[in-house]
């Protein structure tokens, strides 16, 4: 593989991640000489043409995307590879480790780096959600978050908690939708637990983030599967499992990810707000 040189610019050097229909791997840029992403996304040669407009469509709107914390996206491009085809994105590389593989290594994460993490995600969806055309991540989610370690410990009148190393969000929905014919069961089914019910019957709006994002901080402060957490109906009763929360991050949680709409936190900013207002 260290061998191999696509699109006459990028050396493949290392596979990060292989699912169905779908690889990640680290590229060096022969022509910047730094390290990137290249994320392909395999299909059939004769893939409908509006649905690769679409890809192309929504890899054009990610490229004008600017904040520090969403990785850049750089470039994209097709290339044959029989008896399929691949559409590959190209993205800055970013330092750390997902949420999910701190959660593997058995991390217990504390209702204060619980806050850390929803305010810096809520930043980066008030940028997203700010735009003058709206962008919807549609795919929070603990593998889509990357950061770095806690190391460096600081004194609050809550207690003693670790500062936070840089976050990065990535993997945004528009993109993983599925573009092989087999290419229907990973991807998805592992975003079903994050995905609010509006979302689902095929109707994302940016109330949904903020419910992903809810999900999201009820795995890493509970260490449950959402999909073993006690239910409700719809919503999560996840304050069955965890008892050491405070009672106002508690109800905050249970706004963010309330499954009807119309009581779900409206916006970011709202949210944000109530966040910052918490003892």
């Amino acid at each position: 593989m260290s061998d191999q040189v696509v699109a006459g610019r990028f050396q493949l050097r290392q596979q990060l991640k292989k699912r169905e229909g779908q690889r990640t791997l680290l590229a060096y840029d022969q022509w910047t000489q730094e390290f990137v992403i290249l994320k392909f996304r395999l299909f059939v040669p004769d893939l409908p043409e509006e649905t690769l407009a679409r890809l192309e469509r929504d890899s054009e709107i990610l490229k004008t995307l600017y904040h520090p914390s969403i990785p850049a996206y750089l470039d994209y491009f097709t290339i044959d590879l029989p008896p399929a085809r691949a559409f590959v994105i190209v993205q800055e590389q970013a330092e750390g480790k997902s949420l999910r593989e701190h959660l593997a290594t058995g991390r217990l994460f504390t209702e204060l780096q619980a806050r850390q993490i929803a305010r810096a995600i809520l930043d980066i969806l008030a940028y997203l959600h700010g735009l003058p055309t709206p962008v919807i991540h549609r795919n929070i989610k603990p593998s889509n978050i990357l950061v770095g370690d806690w190391a460096e410990e600081i004194a609050c009148p809550a207690g003693v908690f670790q500062q936070m190393s840089p976050l990065y969000l990535i993997d945004f929905g528009a993109l993983q939708a599925p573009i092989m014919p087999e290419d229907t069961s990973s991807t998805i089914m592992n975003s079903y637990d994050y995905m609010p019910p509006e979302q689902f019957a095929g109707r994302a709006v940016m109330a949904s983030d903020l419910y992903a994002l809810g999900i999201t901080l009820i795995d890493l402060v509970t260490q449950v599967r959402i999909s073993e957490l006690p239910r409700k109906g719809q919503r999560i009763l996840f304050e069955q499992v965890v008892t050491t929360l405070s009672p106002g991050f508690t109800d905050w949680l249970k706004r963010m990810t309330e499954p009807d709409l119309p009581f779900r936190f409206p916006n970011v900013q709202i949210a944000l707000n109530t966040l910052e207002k918490l003892p």
